[in-house]
């Protein structure tokens, strides 16, 4: 067996939870707001950032924990209205962590 955990086993580990329905265990994921948010506007991180005229390296970091100078997957508000200004599919809630 191995003594590592690989660094896509920790991203699941912090992005699902596991929870008994009828005595079955059920694995949950969740997205963080960051992920929620380029999906729908359907761009990537670097496309976001020439957009809000920023360095791509500042989205990437919204999806670091905060042990690694990140934001955990949370977009700083001073961004939400310009975020939501570029389509109107993003919406405010998708600005808030999903419920664990």
């Amino acid at each position: 067996m191995r003594d590592y955990i690989s660094k896509k086993e920790k991203r699941l580990q912090k992005t699902t939870r596991t929870i008994t329905i009828n005595k079955q265990e059920v694995k949950i994921s969740y997205m963080t707001p960051i992920k929620k948010v380029l999906k729908k506007l359907k761009m990537k991180p670097q496309e976001l950032a020439d957009k809000l005229g920023i360095d791509q390296s500042t989205v990437h970091r919204w999806n670091y924990p905060r042990e690694r100078s990140g934001t955990n997957g949370n977009i700083p508000m001073i961004y939400w209205d310009v975020i939501m200004g570029l389509s109107n599919k993003v919406k405010a809630t998708d600005f808030l962590p999903e419920r664990r």
